[in-house]
């Protein structure tokens, strides 16, 4: 009774703001995606574990961690306006990286056991760089991040991360003999991108959620002139990929990403020493 009471005042009172069961509450308009602060410029952070068996399912398995860290900067400076950034991209200039491993160790399945010494290597390598005429690529190696797709696009990685370092594989055998080898400890690269109709599951491709800035979309002409409405930035995600073969090179994939303001600063002295 208390209700109805308090429902008949409130009509009474010409207040008309009631939304019944079948209506929606207003959506907010889409926040427009700013310029980073000077102190905090756009940056990436990108995280991959992988599973890795060195020669085949039935020698060792080891767990390879490969952090980056890279600052971003117009792919195409010439562009003024910041809409136009945001729709041709950005790209890295340098590329710090961790790369580690606490080893390989043996699996069942022959009357071998191996087994390899880990390892922990850190740097920095150039990608690019800024002169008159803008960013320049370099011949080895790219990170390319396109907020409105979105899409960081990494697939090739230079030889300092590729083949970070190789420690010593040793396998013994149960009557006697054995081998000898190298374990290649680094990261290739991998590839974040929408996800396609007909898109097939790949060990370093993490798929996303595309925009509507798709080509061919009604949104495309939109997604040109106004990019600051369509961009993801923070752009920030989690993938796992598993391959259900168990002799396969890669039986596991974890991928972490994030693109903000502020994501690309270098490591700390403390996480080097680590």
């Amino acid at each position: 009774m208390t209700k109805i009471l308090l429902a008949l005042v409130l009509l009474s009172a010409g207040i008309g703001l009631v939304f019944t069961a079948a209506q929606e509450a207003p959506r907010p308009e889409p926040r427009p995606v700013t310029p980073c602060p000077a102190d905090k410029p756009l940056g990436g952070r990108i995280e991959v574990k992988y599973v890795d068996n060195p020669y085949s399912g039935d020698d060792c398995q080891g767990t390879i961690q490969t952090v980056l860290r890279f600052p971003l900067v117009d792919s195409a400076p010439s562009t003024s306006l910041w809409s136009g950034k945001l729709w041709t991209g950005f790209s890295a200039t340098e590329l710090n990286y961790d790369v580690s491993s606490e080893g390989c160790v043996d699996t069942p399945g022959n009357d071998q056991t191996c087994q390899a010494a880990g390892g922990h290597k850190t740097g920095k390598v150039t990608l690019g760089t800024i002169g008159p005429l803008g960013f320049r690529s370099g011949t080895v190696g790219y990170v390319h991040f396109y907020p409105v797709k979105p899409e960081i696009a990494f697939d090739v990685l230079p030889d300092e991360i590729h083949r970070a370092f190789t420690t010593s594989l040793t396998c013994v055998g149960a009557h006697g003999g054995g081998m000898k080898a190298g374990w290649i400890v680094g990261f290739a690269g991998g590839h974040i991108r929408p996800r396609k109709q007909g898109s097939s599951e790949q060990a370093f491709v993490a798929y996303v959620d595309p925009t509507a800035c798709q080509s061919g979309s009604s949104d495309y002409p939109s997604c040109m002139q106004h990019s600051e409405l369509y961009a993801v930035i923070p752009f920030s995600g989690h993938s796992v990929w598993t391959d259900p073969r168990p002799r396969a090179s890669f039986l596991r994939v974890e991928t972490t990403w994030n693109v903000c303001c502020g994501c690309g600063a270098p490591p700390k002295v403390q996480e080097l020493d680590r």
